[in-house]
């Protein structure tokens, strides 16, 4: 966010707060968003606190990524399942370990809306945390503020499909619709000269290592469209996701020493200026939330390939009221989803379902019913066995309990 800030001339003497109740980390970053606004001669005061409420006083836009213990009680809601019997790749979005993500998630960005609606009720939210669409959904069901959701899924599908077909990413032109970490191509097209990039794609894929992206591969074979954005996101969707890609390596949860590690070298960039441009590369993130609030707050046109907003009829075949992640024009302080084509029926299928178990888990994670958790997690297709996910869920609530304060 600090390397995009910088790079968008349309925010040039805007006031970034940052909010963080990590007193250490949030003066190491408000020196480095100093330091980086100096170095890139960029125009922009920075003030730092932890008092959020103070934080929100006359907010234009709010930006909100936050976890808490984020790594321990991700690791446990991907073994406790496993540990009963349900292997899932992931545990993050969907399934049992989407389940508590969001009972934990979106009770606790919804803290933060409320503190939104009452000091700053004009203000856009910009939601980065996950679950995306469930806590969108949360957003959208139990508050009044404007919000849209981002994720980087597709951007990195449209890398990994441009390396696999050997064509630049920035020619790689995607148009697609469904869910956060469930969408489906359209179209795959060559930006310059409109060439239909998919007959390519069947081809290639026709000598593509058995590894490369699996589930994904068989999911473009049985449904004719390829999703996005991985094996392991698509997989938290569908029961059958571990026969093609294995479950999370148990290492990649241990990222304590990364993250520490990264904070000392953003400390000592602040400090010195030392390593600046590793810690803060002055190009584009890649990520779009300055673009669009760029485009919000000058009314100029932005075209966004994905986004996460209210359905509203964008999408044929879901609810109005579901989170779809589609593109959308940002235009006149508005952001407005683009009407897209139907998808195959097997898809709207799948979709459905998990817009259903949405709507469970977010009413029973803002409302502190358990019982409609369980409901929620016995509907979920990603969950196979009822004795299982009864165990696993009793577990979890047991070992999670002091991060679900509204099931007190």
């Amino acid at each position: 966010m600090l390397r995009d800030i910088v790079l968008t001339p349309e925010l040039g003497g805007s006031e970034l707060v940052l909010v963080d109740v990590n007193e250490k980390a949030l003066g190491a970053m408000a020196k480095m968003a100093e330091r980086v606004a100096n170095v890139r001669g960029f125009p922009m005061t920075v003030r730092a606190t932890a008092d959020r409420e103070e934080g929100l006083k006359g907010a234009d836009y709010v930006i909100i990524s936050v976890a808490r213990d984020k790594n321990r009680l991700w690791k446990l809601d991907f073994t406790v399942p496993m540990k009963h019997g349900i292997s899932h790749p992931l545990g993050e979005n969907g399934g049992l370990g989407g389940l508590f993500h969001t009972l934990r998630s979106a009770w606790l960005v919804m803290e933060i809306v409320k503190d939104v609606e009452r000091i700053a009720p004009d203000a856009w939210v910009l939601n980065f945390t996950n679950p995306e669409s469930r806590v969108c959904m949360a957003i959208a069901r139990y508050s009044k503020v404007r919000a849209v959701g981002l994720c980087h899924g597709l951007l990195e599908q449209r890398r990994r499909l441009g390396e696999f077909l050997e064509i630049p990413v920035e020619e790689m032109k995607f148009l697609a619709s469904g869910l956060n970490h469930f969408t489906w191509i359209h179209e795959m097209k060559r930006r310059s000269t409109g060439e239909d990039l998919y007959p390519l794609l069947r081809r290639k894929l026709v000598d593509a290592p058995a590894d490369f992206l699996p589930l994904c591969r068989f999911l473009f074979e049985t449904f004719g469209l390829f999703p996005s954005p991985s094996d392991n996101h698509c997989g938290e969707y569908v029961p059958y996701a571990t026969e093609f890609t294995p479950p999370r390596d148990l290492a990649r949860f241990a990222e304590g020493a990364w993250r520490a590690d990264r904070m000392k070298r953003v400390a000592r960039a602040g400090e010195t200026g030392e390593g600046l441009d590793e810690v803060a590369p002055p190009m584009a993130s890649g990520e779009r939330a300055m673009p669009i609030i760029a485009a919000l707050e000058t009314g100029k046109k932005s075209i966004e390939a994905a986004v996460n907003i209210l359905n509203r009829g964008s999408m044929p075949g879901l609810p109005d009221d579901a989170i779809v992640e589609i593109p959308a024009t940002v235009e006149r302080g508005e952001i407005r989803g683009r009407k897209m084509p139907p998808l195959p029926q097997g898809v709207v299928a799948m979709l459905k379902a998990q817009v259903r178990v949405q709507k469970m888990v977010v009413d029973a994670a803002m409302t502190g019913d358990k019982g409609l958790a369980l409901q929620a997690a016995l509907t979920d297709p990603a969950v196979p066995s009822a004795k299982a996910a009864k165990a696993a869920f009793d577990e979890l609530f047991e070992l999670e309990a002091d991060f679900l304060p509204q099931f007190a």
